[in-house]
């Protein structure tokens, strides 16, 4: 059991004064009650079976007030018997659920340390060599011909956009900008990169309210580079828009596209790896996605994760 054996008793205590309450004259006020203990119980991490647990020995007790009622408490509590085996396939259903919930994060944690140790060997080491082969070629031309020297200096151009290239490639993989300023300014910098080398137009509005945790920061960002990739692939777009928007219990991030679409619904064999991936790292934090698109309609993707 998840709670101390005195925490429990307190609790049984309290949930026996109200349930004897409610069944003397079955008013409002005991029920609204329970609600806020069923609520705290939940929020303290109680299960299926132990608040079960809790209301038989509440009852129990009650039926114990009246010596009349023994034969009733004996068949009472061969029915909890008989419930709490039905009931036992529920707990194992969800404990076997949490597990996995458990192992999808460890599996996206581990996933975003590798990308992080790539992302620094790129920045350190290729960084370094590139550095040395731009040494190299400015002492070759130095000493060669005006015609080779020019040639050299288009070797030198072309490295630059591979530099360029690293260095976006860098940050797509460790996204420092979400560490350091959040969600929106590391989405907003994302969308000027893929302006910057597609052409397409990208509007990102919305506010988080700065109640966000970093696993649904990084979620929401991961699935609207996924978004990305896709609108450059297949969308043919002019205007892309990513809207956040926050609720009471949740977080939305609608990406949204003005490009050619695609039939619904998707069957399993064509959604592509990213697309699943967005899924199941969603799904780690109990969250969804929705596709809407149709031929010469563009496409929005949504996703949504609980607060």
């Amino acid at each position: 059991m998840l709670y101390q054996q005195a925490e429990f008793s307190a609790i049984n205590y309290q949930y026996q004064d109200t349930l004897r309450n409610y069944l003397l004259d079955e008013g409002e006020a005991p029920l609204h009650r329970a609600y806020e203990i069923g609520r705290n119980n939940l929020v303290n991490g109680m299960g299926l079976l132990e608040q079960t647990g809790l209301h038989q020995a509440a009852f129990a007790e009650v039926l114990k007030d009246r010596p009349e009622n023994q034969l009733l408490l004996r068949r009472f509590n061969a029915a909890n018997r008989f419930l709490n085996e039905v009931l036992s396939a529920f707990e194992v259903s969800r404990l076997n659920a949490s597990d996995s919930e458990n192992s999808r994060r460890e599996l996206y944690d581990l996933v975003e340390a590798e990308s992080n140790r790539i992302a620094q060997r790129l920045h350190d080491e290729a960084s370094q060599m590139l550095a040395v082969v731009y040494l190299e070629l400015a002492e070759i031309s130095r000493n060669v011909p005006d015609y080779a020297s020019a040639r050299i200096d288009g070797v030198v151009r072309h490295l630059d956009g591979i530099c360029e290239q690293l260095r976006e490639l860098s940050h797509e993989l460790r996204p420092l900008s979400l560490d350091r300023w959040g969600l929106l300014p590391a989405l907003r910098l994302l969308a000027k990169g893929f302006q910057k080398r597609t052409g397409t137009t990208v509007v990102v509005t919305g506010e988080t309210g700065g109640v966000l945790c970093k696993a649904a920061e990084l979620a929401i960002y991961r699935g609207v580079q996924e978004a990305l990739t896709n609108v450059r692939r297949h969308a043919k777009a002019s205007t892309v828009w990513i809207e956040i928007t926050l609720s009471a219990s949740a977080v939305c991030c609608t990406v949204r596209d003005d490009g050619a679409g695609f039939r619904m619904p998707v069957n399993e064999s064509e959604v592509g790896l990213g697309l699943f991936g967005i899924h199941e790292r969603l799904l780690s934090l109990k969250g969804s996605f929705v596709i809407k698109s149709a031929p010469g309609e563009g496409t929005e993707l949504k996703m949504e994760i609980p607060l």
